[in-house]
């Protein structure tokens, strides 16, 4: 019978698999280019968890170029598959 650690490593790596698995599905159906904005979603994403989970405060460069990174993500469109062209 495994205790906490145990069930908790399980979890990390369903955790893992879907991540990965989601990734993939994405990079099929919208393009290399719109998937790598992931690594800008996840540091956004980190920059906001510091702030709730470790009180952390940023100077106004940071949140500048936070701004300029979600720029750059709207200006990039995802890529879909023409049905019916060869």
């Amino acid at each position: 019978i495994m205790d906490w650690r145990g069930w908790m490593l399980v979890a990390m790596a369903l955790i893992s698999v879907v991540a990965y698995s989601s990734f993939m599905y994405l990079i099929n159906t919208c393009g290399p280019v719109f998937a790598s904005q992931m690594a800008y979603i996840i540091t956004i994403s980190g920059v906001f968890w510091g702030i709730l989970i470790l009180a952390e405060s940023h100077t106004i460069w940071i949140w500048l170029s936070l701004l300029v990174m979600l720029a750059g993500l709207f200006l990039v469109q995802p890529r879909f598959h023409k049905t019916g062209d060869s």
